[in-house]
Parts: structure tokens; sequence; C-alpha cells
């Protein structure tokens, strides 16, 4: 199992950012200056793609992949250094088990969170990326292919995507659907954090997450009132719109997002 999952993260990124730079340069790339055609259309294949799934490997999803031997003995390590012998499904965390493969998806959000936010503001690519989206013809003027840059950034996003596809497949199982999901809750974060900032994303990314999680609880578990013989419950459709409270609040506040600027 732990080989077919590291070739599965491999294969998947690999097809991902093929498939993300063939799409940037015959689809993309004759709209570019016109940002709502774009979106347009990568709504579109997102729907296409969905079909396409279904009509290869069914319209059912399939139940989560088993998760790789490092998480998958069915115990509670005490620590980070026991797990590391034993392998445990769960840890202790302040007194409570948490999942060990929640905490390597969290690590790997977190390795890419950096690895994208160093590449984008210490390095020279980064630099030719930031000044190709503000002065792309400046920037070509140059003698620098911001084309070819862009393809490459098209390719690596959506590597990612797919790489974060695997991931998840364990923890969320594997359905048609997945990939709209999950587009329209990173939709969400790019808003609530401001267009154009990456700092934003993360905490727009965050806070959607503590929001979801909240929710959740106030579903299962409530809120205990101390008058009340009860705790306070809400309905699962509260679970699943707080994500859009928590943008249209941000929005009520700062308009551009909590880190963009105004144009």
């Amino acid at each position: 199992m732990d080989l077919r999952f590291l070739l599965a993260l491999i294969s998947g990124a690999v097809v991902g950012a093929l498939l993300g730079a063939l799409i940037e340069q015959t689809l993309i790339r004759p709209f570019y200056g016109r940002p709502i055609t774009q979106i347009v259309l990568t709504l579109g294949l997102m729907f296409v793609g969905t079909e396409l799934v279904k009509a290869v490997w069914g319209r059912e999803g399939h139940p989560p992949m088993a998760v790789p031997g490092l998480f998958a003995e069915s115990c509670r390590s005490e620590s980070l250094a026991a797990w590391l012998t034993e392998h445990c499904s769960s840890i202790d965390v302040l007194g409570r088990a948490f999942p060990t493969y929640r905490l390597f998806i969290i690590f790997v959000g977190g390795v890419i969170l950096v690895g994208v936010g160093l590449l984008l503001r210490y390095s020279r690519l980064g630099m030719i990326i930031r000044a190709g989206v503000q002065e792309s013809e400046m920037v070509e003027a140059l003698g620098i292919n911001v084309r070819r840059v862009f393809t490459f950034v098209f390719g690596l996003g959506s590597a990612l995507a797919a790489l974060g596809g695997v991931v998840a497949a364990p923890f969320v199982g594997v359905y048609p659907e997945m990939g709209g999901i999950f587009q329209l809750q990173a939709f969400i974060a790019v808003v609530i954090g401001g267009m154009g900032s990456y700092a934003g994303t993360a905490v727009g990314a965050l806070l959607l997450g503590l929001a979801r999680a909240f929710g959740d609880v106030l579903v299962t578990s409530g809120i205990p009132i101390p008058w009340a013989e009860q705790a306070m419950r809400a309905s699962p459709a509260v679970a699943r719109a707080s994500t859009v409270l928590i943008m249209a609040i941000v929005l009520l506040v700062r308009p551009a997002g909590i880190f963009g600027r105004k144009e």
C-alpha cells in the first residue's frame, strides 16, 4: 500500500502538471486579459472533467483509500517519537486522540504553503511571475518568455491540485465531484483573504477551516447553556453555510478582503 500511495502521489502530480500545461496553452492563453471569460471557461472545464470521470470510472463514489502503513496500526501513540516506531493511527494531543493521517495532511499543506511562498517571494522565478502579472509587456521587453512562465505556473498549480486530491483521498474518499467542492472552498478563501494576496489566501483558508469545524461541533455536540437542560444545537445547513457566512461578514467589513487593496 505504501508503494501504491507513493506512485499515486507522483503520477497524480505529473499527470496534473501535464494536463494543466496543455489546457493553458490551448484554451486559457487566448483569453488573457479577459478574466470573466477565463472564469467561465475554467468552470465549464470543471463540469466537463467531472462528467468525463463519471463516464470512465462510473458515477458512484469509492470508499476512502487505505492509509499508508505509517498511519495504519490500531493504537494510540503518546508522542511523536513513539509514533515513529509504533505507526499508530492516532496520537495523543493535549489529552485527546488525534488521527495521525490528519496531521500528515496538515503537514503537507504547511510544506506547500511555505514552499510556494518562498518561491514567489525570494526566487528569480517568483520575481518574474509577480512582474509578469503586473506588467507582462515590460517583462517580455527584457527578453523573458512570459507565456512560458505562465504555462509553468498553471502546470504547477494543477500538479498541486492533483497532489492534494491524492493526499485527501484516504480521508474524504474518492468521488467525481470532490474537485468542485474544494474549488468552491478555495474561491471563498481567496475572496476572504483578498485577491492577489498569498498571505491573505492562507489566512482565509484557516478561517474557513475553523468556521466549518465550529459549525460541525454546533450541529453534532451543541453549545451548553447554563440555564438550559440541553445544549443549543443548529441544523446541518448551518455547518454547510458557515463558510459563506464568514465570507459575507468579511466582505461587509472589508469589501476588498482582509489583505486586499482597493484598485
